[in-house]
């Protein structure tokens, strides 16, 4: 499945953020497979995506769909006529980019037990990588070594465990995904699984 197989929101009508700060972008869905619940994106490839919420699912395609979004802004290039692809709010506009780059920014490795930071921001305890600079105001509570012990694979359920010495892919940006994954999907450039029913 391509970029251009996902549902095409294209837009008819847009209405300035009222009071509430949400713009109503008012438009028609190409075909509803992979409309699942209200939350979703305009995909942009390049800049952010348009994040927002449809007012209802429609039940046809000849239904008007009106999204709300507080990231009109973000697309200068926004208005009558332009179409984006839908991505439901089960997945995240980096899921798709992740998927759709070359198959040669993935590496393969043994996931492997690895020093992690921990940190505290607002009452509630984190944890990241190392190199990974800190949320604005957390506070640093350390290094701990060999505490970062398994990894979830960003696709599907698949645990990739040190214990296990679990094979996997990781990308440029430290993300991770099994490697039937990488065979089913990043090798191919298919994003189908924006639209299965269990995402």
């Amino acid at each position: 499945m391509k970029l251009e197989d996902l549902p095409r929101f294209t837009v008819s009508e847009i209405h300035e953020a009222g009071a509430e700060g949400n713009a109503l972008i008012v438009g028609h869905l190409s075909h509803l497979h992979g409309v699942r619940g209200l939350h979703g994106y305009l995909y942009r490839s390049h800049g952010p995506s348009i994040m927002g919420d449809l007012d209802a699912i429609p039940s046809t395609i000849t239904d008007p769909v009106r999204f709300r979004t507080a990231d009109a802004e973000y697309a200068p290039e926004l208005k009558a006529g332009m179409f984006y692809p839908w991505l439901d709010g089960s997945w995240k506009p980096y899921h798709l980019k992740m998927i759709l780059s070359a198959a040669e920014r993935w590496t393969s490795r043994t996931f492997t037990t690895s020093p992690v930071r921990f940190f505290v921001l607002d009452g509630v305890t984190g944890w990241q990588s190392v190199e990974a600079k800190l949320p604005p105001g957390a506070t640093d509570l350390g290094v701990r070594s060999g505490d970062w012990n398994r990894a979830s694979c960003e696709l599907c359920p698949e645990q990739l465990e040190a214990s296990r010495a679990s094979e996997g892919f990781v990308d440029d940006d430290g993300r991770w995904i099994c490697a039937h994954c990488f065979e089913k999907y990043a090798r191919r450039n298919d994003i189908s699984f924006a639209v299965r029913d269990d995402g």
